[in-house]
């Protein structure tokens, strides 16, 4: 299970890093996009849900 999260956090990670990369060298218009924003907003809280999980499980 801890491998499933670590991948899927790096994933996400992966997804919300391309979704700012993107806005900022691509097309700033994107940050006024409201769909666009709420699913890096997903991303970026699935990724730091998944890196607060495998923290706590090291100290179990």
């Amino acid at each position: 299970m801890r491998t499933y999260v670590i991948a899927t956090g790096i994933l996400f990670a992966l997804l919300a890093g391309a979704h700012v990369a993107r806005m900022v060298f691509e097309n700033p218009s994107l940050a006024t996009d409201p769909v666009y924003l709420a699913i890096t907003a997903c991303a970026v809280m699935l990724a730091a849900w998944a890196l607060l999980l495998v923290r706590g499980e090291r100290k179990a």
